[in-house]
């Protein structure tokens, strides 16, 4: 059996999209015929739960130690469980060429997945999902040998599930449900204070539910009232495909979800809870698939945007038609036969 190895971290301070559109790829190599182990430092237990239920293996590898260099003893604690890999994917920002040449130095190759265009890499192949003019990767690549490059959202790294949907949210039909998610961590907050004040503002008018991939940062209390709403509450969520095939426009976070509510044509009103999200989010909207949001502003622009299911509906079937044009869902598919050789 062909055998593969990732390494990705997840924890509040970077989010979970790492490990999540790792497992993506994972899962498609799987059904390919391939084995692959996930190498963490964190990764809640949840996650690893969650790729353990999809047949991957979950290893911990320790912290480095004070005075080493991180980035070689990273490299070593991955090597020293096994060297039998085919190759091993590496998504951190932690981790660049000195970390992707030690693998290399023992004939694994590695594939490099990377959204920020701030580091050299010495790798086989590099992946970056976003939107953009890709003409500084000739520098970020200079260490390396001449990788095959996969750049642009035909790639993005999405579950099977939302390249099945597709067709059926295509021909959705009117909900009038709005999909309140911030990512893997709720991060800020703020997924409960926007939930209620769109439910609040617009009531009867629209469905609301609320997701996140961990538990929801809010008090007992503000949950009780969500409920009293009438609010769909849904903690560690694993089935995002599901809840935005049935969404007429979704309030979200950037970052890998982006790809998700594009492939199935949701119009969102997208937040940056990253600096380095600014640029993808602003090449995104030049697509006219998003509206940015501030998050200064969060909830009063969630109500606003949310508020065009009722009195601008012609925005929301064009910039449906948009997203739709930015990505088809196969890039798991393509990433995977690439790395097999298919």
């Amino acid at each position: 059996m062909r055998r593969f190895a990732f390494r990705a971290d997840a924890d509040r301070s970077i989010g979970a999209g790492h490990v999540l559109r790792c497992r993506a790829l994972a899962d498609e190599i799987r059904t390919k015929g391939g084995r692959c182990s996930f190498f963490c430092k964190s990764c809640p237990v949840h996650l690893q739960l969650a790729l353990q239920r999809a047949g991957h293996e979950v290893l911990a590898i320790g912290q480095t130690r004070p005075g080493s260099s991180p980035e070689i003893e990273d490299a070593d604690l991955l090597l020293e469980r096994s060297r039998e890999y085919e190759a091993v994917v590496v998504d951190h920002y932690a981790l660049s060429a000195t970390w992707e040449s030690r693998i290399r130095s023992t004939g694994i190759r590695v594939l490099a997945i990377d959204d920020l265009m701030s580091r050299t890499h010495y790798c086989d192949w590099f992946l970056d999902q976003n939107l953009r003019s890709h003409d500084g990767y000739q520098c970020a690549v200079r260490a390396g040998p001449s990788p095959t490059m996969m750049l642009g959202p035909q790639f993005a790294l999405l579950r099977s599930e939302f390249r099945a949907m597709r067709s059926a949210a295509q021909v959705r039909p009117i909900n009038s449900r709005v999909v309140v998610c911030l990512g893997g961590f709720d991060y800020l907050g703020l997924t409960i204070p926007i939930a209620t004040a769109i439910k609040t503002e617009l009531g009867e008018a629209v469905s609301v539910c609320a997701i996140s991939g961990d538990k929801f940062q809010a008090a007992p209390s503000e949950l009780e009232r969500c409920r009293q709403l009438g609010i769909d509450l849904a903690e560690r969520s694993t089935d995002i495909a599901t809840a935005l095939l049935h969404a007429d426009v979704a309030i979200g976070a950037s970052g890998s979800m982006n790809w998700e509510r594009c492939c199935l044509g949701v119009p969102s009103l997208v937040f940056p809870i990253a600096e380095n999200q600014l640029e993808g989010i602003e090449e995104l909207a030049a697509t006219r698939a998003i509206h940015r949001g501030c998050l200064e502003t969060a909830t009063e622009s969630a109500v606003r945007f949310a508020s065009m299911l009722i009195d601008n509906r012609s925005e929301l079937t064009r910039m449906s038609v948009s997203a739709f044009g930015v990505c088809d869902g196969r890039g798991a598919t393509r990433v995977a036969d690439t790395l097999l050789g298919l």
